[in-house]
């Protein structure tokens, strides 16, 4: 198949132990080549060894600080080789048919060779190089044509406006443009400042000319002086006056900067705070860690304690065995001892000892029925006592529990809520004349008109409920001074607007929301509470699955749901958070009084019943019984075993008498018992070493130090005093201002006055020079009258004149020969700067129509907003259900990313470079986002003439196409 507009630039790229490569070699045959595979399979490798070998720096590529990072793990040395075709003809004498470009990278240095087919070299310098990109156009340094695994992630990712509009100026190289125009303005301005000092100069002679013709007129007319300096008396008053008018300003500033001063500090205390909070998460951290090892300690203690245990049984069991061997090995030698004694007779007892054995084992069965029937009265008995226990316990707690409700419902009152000192405040506040009205707090003038959302309404206005508005500053001043004196520190509003209706806000008809159930006595207070809380967008949902549903629906007009129990669920990021409220023990709108009379009632119900323990007497009864049985039974049992052991030993003994009277055989097996019992030392021997090991780590176990959080604790005690140390000076600050703010008034007052009094005078207001300057003016005229006196040379003056007038000449002509140099230079500049806003603005409208093409054939409606004077590019997307388009940050993952490849579609027409090269450009996209992004991304290729690179972790069965090579890379193994 043959590919017309399709002119190959890269032939092949080969890397040689290169970052995860022992040696790759790609050919790029066809117009698009998808490289794929999975993760650590080296495919970002590709797109960084173009971009090594083709201009790029290290640390640009992410991927490292330097070349070295870059070599394959356990080598010395990489090589990066690319091939290009040189279809342009680039120094076709030399190079023929093929440019190579090769990057040698070693541990301490790298080196580039521009070499031909031959591999004849024909530069190692990196201005060569970049003669040969600028000549193919190889512009990698812009993130549309080369764009990275992290720059396709925080691409993919971002929503800033401004950024957007930084990457299409520096992806459409008008950024470049813009540059080469500022060099040329500042050319132009440096010109100027060169004019401007000649022009400076030639002031300068036209003031010694005004001199000398003052000088003249002065010889002429020294009468007219002393009106001057009546005059300039004059001046100089009304300059008093102007600079008390400046004193005013500077005090002004300086208590502006004083609130500035404030409003740092207040930010400063605002970062320690969070800090702070981030110290105690910090150290909550740090203990659970420390707890999660201490029960890893713990278990592993109890491993150690069990295996000890089992180890220590395993030794008894030996023990018991070697005693066991000890006693057959006594007894085999004293049986063939007696035997001997005997001169061969056999005696036994078994028969007496039989009988014995029979009466002691009847007795036991007649105590182990009686045993069976107290157990199953006893199991009785404890069933209907731990009944008795457990409604006595539940009694108890329901008790304990209702007396601090009582004890909380009776000292509770709406004006609780506000603290212990708010009694004070209303109290002062109502005996205080302020200059407008002061609302507040807003507790007081909202009224809950369904008491079953009582919970969710506090919740949402916890904030709010202790606020105060005031109409003017000054009524705010007097209330922080109210607020200081009984140390409270409520919130104080004061009113953006004085309109007197409630502002127009979108009503929800279809939703009961937090404003439906308020009744709201002041528009300002409605006002507030719309702006601050949004009352309006929250809504009132009874069940939690109903919220979930109307939340994930997304409707209009609406910001959250509460739930009757103050749950708060919202739509963040695109997925659903459900928020349970902790930490709040008072709810504002909550009716205690009627919950303290339920609670009244049920404490009287619970202490008149009187619950009886009659089973528990009777169970201890059964179990003391039950005890003295079984010591029988253990009694009769310990006989038994007893008449037992002298049975066997009496069989035992008559046995072997028995056998010693027909053979030999005994002492062989003493002989045989006495090696057993050395065996078994033996293996307790090694127990023993076992033991000891697991003891040891039992004692490392138990020596272990807790890692210490002494010092996060210190971090947070200094954040706290500096915090303190920060609202201390914020307070001296605050009076700084006052004193500031009272200095600005004198100071205006005695301008007033000083103004009123020459004004009175019948003084005129004139716009007066500093009052050192009119001074210098009334010396220097006395001192010229004084002169004017001794001066009698008039031609000296007039010659003077004249030399000054041909300096002046031959100097202005200079400065307009030049002026009309930058005039013309400036006109060319900004006739470039209009060419370039024009093409700027058509490659911004050509994007624009592109981007709503492409976003058309995935159903979606994309706008591309410019702002060239704001530098913004707002990129807004209207998706299936919407009733409008929205920005980015309003869009899912896949929806976002599927609009950032439509924007780079948009712009790559109006790029030179041949080659596009994309790393992971679908990492956040959905399937159907995706397939459509590749489609639309195979036509470009297919229609554009470009070559192209695409890098993709994903599946590529969308990606086989008769222009496209599809490359799988397989994870290379570690042990090459």
């Amino acid at each position: 198949m043959s590919y017309e507009k399709f002119k190959k630039t890269i032939v092949s790229i080969e890397l040689i132990k290169f970052m995860c490569h022992s040696h790759l070699l790609i050919s790029l045959r066809k117009p698009l080549t998808i490289v794929s595979g999975c993760n650590g399979s080296g495919k970002s490798a590709v797109m960084v060894g173009i971009g090594l070998v083709l201009g790029q720096r290290a640390h640009s590529l992410e991927r490292g600080s330097s070349f070295k990072d870059l070599i394959k793990s356990g080598e010395s040395n990489a090589i990066v080789r690319v091939v290009l075709e040189n279809h342009k003809g680039f120094k076709r004498e030399f190079f023929k048919e093929k440019i190579i470009v090769e990057k040698r990278i070693g541990m301490r240095s790298a080196t580039i060779s521009i070499m031909n087919g031959e591999r004849r070299v024909w530069s190692m310098r990196r201005e060569d190089l970049e003669l040969v990109l600028e000549f193919f156009s190889l512009r990698f340094e812009n993130p549309l044509n080369f764009l990275s695994q992290e720059q396709s992630k925080r691409f993919l990712s971002t929503m800033n406006p401004e950024m957007l509009y930084e990457l299409f100026m520096q992806g459409t190289e008008m950024a470049e443009v813009c540059k080469l125009n500022d060099e040329s303005m500042g050319n132009v301005k440096t010109m100027r400042e060169r004019i401007g000092l000649v022009d400076e100069e030639l002031r300068e002679i036209e003031k010694q000319i005004k001199d000398e013709e003052s000088r003249l007129e002065i010889i002429k007319n020294v009468k007219t002086m002393a009106r001057t300096i009546a005059e300039l008396e004059d001046e100089m008053a009304w300059a008093k006056v102007n600079e008390r008018r400046i004193e005013v300003e500077r005090c002004f500033k300086k208590f502006q900067d004083k609130q500035e001063e404030i409003d740092r500090e207040n930010a400063k205390l605002e970062e320690l705070s969070q800090a702070i909070r981030d110290g105690r998460e910090k150290l909550t951290m740090v203990e659970s860690e420390e707890m999660e090892k201490k029960r890893s300690r713990d278990k592993r203690k109890e491993e150690i304690d069990s295996a000890i245990g089992k180890l220590r049984m395993k030794y008894r069991e030996i023990e018991n065995d070697c005693l066991e061997l000890r006693e057959t090995r006594d007894f085999k030698s004293r049986i063939a001892i007696d035997f001997e004694k005997q001169d061969g007779v056999v005696k036994g007892l078994v028969p007496q000892l039989e009988e014995r054995y029979n009466k002691v084992s009847s007795e036991i069965e007649s105590l182990n029925e009686r045993m069976e029937k107290l157990a199953v009265e006893g199991e009785e008995c404890r069933k209907r006592a731990r009944e008795e226990e457990d409604v006595l316990s539940e009694r108890q707690s329901n008790i304990l529990h209702l007396r601090k409700q009582i004890e909380f419902y009776s000292k509770n009152d709406q004006n609780s809520f506000f603290g212990p000192n708010f009694g004070g405040v209303i109290d002062e506040i109502s005996k205080t004349r302020f200059n407008e009205k002061v609302v507040g707090p807003i507790g007081f003038e909202v009224k809950l008109k369904d008491p079953r959302w009582s919970k969710a309404v506090s919740i949402v206005l916890n904030s709010t409920l202790s606020t105060f508005i005031v109409m003017n500053k000054l009524d705010k001043d007097i209330l922080l001074k109210i607020f200081r004196k009984h140390k409270v520190d409520f919130p104080i509003s004061a009113l953006s607007t004085r309109a007197p209706e409630v502002i127009k806000y979108k009503r929800n008809e279809k939703y009961k929301t937090v404003l439906d159930v308020l009744e709201i006595r002041s528009p300002c207070v409605a006002n507030y509470l719309i702006i601050t809380a949004s009352i309006e967008q929250t809504i009132l949902v009874e069940g939690r699955k109903e919220a979930y549903e109307i939340i994930r629906s997304r409707p209009g007009f609406v910001e959250c749901a509460y739930t009757k129990n103050g749950d708060k669920i919202r739509l963040v990021g695109g997925s659903m958070s459900d928020f349970v409220t902790r930490g709040v023990d008072r709810f504002y709108f909550e009716n205690t009084r009627e919950k303290l009379e339920r609670c009244k009632m049920e404490m009287k119900r619970l202490m008149e019943e009187k619950p009886e323990k009659s089973w528990g007497k009777r169970s201890e009864e059964i179990r003391d019984e039950m005890g003295k049985v079984n010591e029988e039974i253990e009694h009769r049992r310990r006989v038994c075993k007893s008449l037992e052991a002298e049975m066997e030993q009496e069989k035992q003994i008559h046995d072997a008498q028995m056998e010693i009277m027909h053979s030999d055989e005994i002492y062989e097996e003493i002989k045989s018992l006495e090696h057993q019992i050395s065996l078994l030392e033996k293996k307790q021997d090694e127990i023993n070493e076992e033991i000891g090991a697991l003891e040891r780590e039992q004692r490392e176990i138990k020596e272990y130090k807790i890692a210490s959080t002494e010092n996060l604790r210190q971090d947070i005690c200094r954040n706290k005093a500096e915090a303190s140390k920060i609202e201390r000076k914020i307070d001296l600050c605050r009076l700084d201002a006052l004193r500031l703010k009272e200095e600005h008034l004198k100071e205006m007052e005695a301008y007033s006055l000083e103004k009123r009094r020459l004004v009175e005078n019948g003084k005129k207001e004139i716009d007066s020079r500093p009052e050192d300057e009119i001074r210098k003016e009334i010396i220097r005229i006395k001192a010229q009258i004084d002169m004017c006196k001794e001066v009698e040379d008039e031609k000296k003056t007039l010659a003077t004149m004249e030399h000054l007038r041909k300096m002046k000449n031959v100097k202005k002509g200079l400065l307009d020969e030049y002026k009309k140099k930058i005039e013309s230079i400036l006109s060319d500049v900004e006739s470039r700067i209009t060419k370039r806003d024009a093409m700027r603005n058509e490659i911004a409208r050509n994007a624009a129509l592109e981007f709503s093409r492409l976003t058309r054939i995935r159903g979606y409606e994309g706008v591309l907003e410019f702002d060239h004077e704001k530098k913004r590019l707002d990129v807004k997307m209207k998706v299936h259900g919407q009733s409008e388009a929205g920005s980015r940050s309003m869009l899912s993952g896949g929806e976002r990313s599927f609009a950032s490849v439509s924007l780079i579609l948009s712009l790559w027409p109006s790029l030179s470079c041949p080659i596009k090269v994309l790393d992971e450009f679908d990492v956040f996209m959905d399937n159907l986002n995706r397939k459509q992004a590749i489609r639309m991304l195979l036509d470009f290729f297919k229609e554009s003439g470009f070559q192209g690179i695409l890098i993709t972790p994903l599946g590529v069965e969308d990606l086989f196409e008769d222009f496209c090579d599809v490359i799988v890379l397989e994870k290379p193994d570690k042990s090459e």
